[in-house]
């Protein structure tokens, strides 16, 4: 959600709670009383698709996270070894390709480091019989390759997750219009209705209705985007 829509989201669980005290005075005018039932039902939704769509997120990018160090580690384990062979066999093409710190690897787009870590694959590959007395054996080259191929599987997974928390934001989006129509249309003029009976009640709904900015914890100024959404119940005559 964004800020407007978390002061709205706040405002609409006061509203929540407030009508939901009063439940005896809304007796006597059903239409509300469902209104009121599909105002928990939208409120009760957006809850569940925002937490959904921080935990997607938050598990890919750890996902991500552990993959790139598992990757780093084992790039930075190969290079060295290149290094050091190189050193060894006067190899100045070979040694300022494998000339690389690891802070510098972290700085690199995603992409980038799966082109240098394969660049490194490849120059170990190519003289592996050589690179036994420096440690680097078959077995730790197909591990090198598994790190590879599980930071590109990664980083699709992210892309995939980013895909879907867009979508998501669509839909929270439309359960927002939903909400808006909801108090406007039926919720504030059914509430004008019972006024007539329950003064009191409609007075305390009406400064629930205000949106405030939870930010800075002071009333929000109007705005034409966000105006819809704010306290717009009608007046009593």
């Amino acid at each position: 959600m964004n800020k407007q829509q978390e002061n709205t989201f706040t405002m609409a669980l006061g509203v929540e709670r407030m009508l939901d005290s009063g439940s005896v005075k809304m007796a006597g005018l059903p239409a509300l009383q469902k209104a009121f039932l599909v105002l928990k039902s939208i409120l009760d939704t957006i809850k569940e698709m925002v937490q959904k769509s921080k935990e997607a997120m938050k598990g890919k990018t750890q996902e991500k996270h552990n993959a790139k160090d598992d990757l780093l580690d084992m790039a930075m384990l190969v290079a060295s070894a290149l290094l050091a062979y190189a050193t060894d066999e006067q190899d100045s093409v070979l040694e300022a390709k494998a000339t690389v710190s690891r802070p510098a690897l972290e700085k690199i787009r995603d992409t980038q480091l799966i082109i240098d870590a394969n660049g490194f694959y490849s120059a170990a590959e190519d003289i592996l019989a050589k690179l036994a007395d420096y440690g680097i054996t078959s077995a730790v080259m197909d591990e090198f390759r598994s790190l590879i191929d599980a930071y590109e599987v990664s980083l699709s997974g992210k892309e995939a997750s980013m895909s879907v928390q867009t979508s998501s934001t669509k839909n929270v989006e439309d359960l927002f219009r939903q909400l808006d129509d909801l108090l406007e249309k039926k919720i504030d003029p059914l509430m004008l209705v019972l006024s007539k009976q329950e003064s009191e009640f409609y007075a305390e709904y009406q400064q629930a209705r205000v949106v405030k900015d939870m930010g800075a914890a002071r009333t929000a100024k109007q705005t034409p985007a966000a105006k819809s959404t704010a306290a717009s119940t009608p007046e009593k005559k």
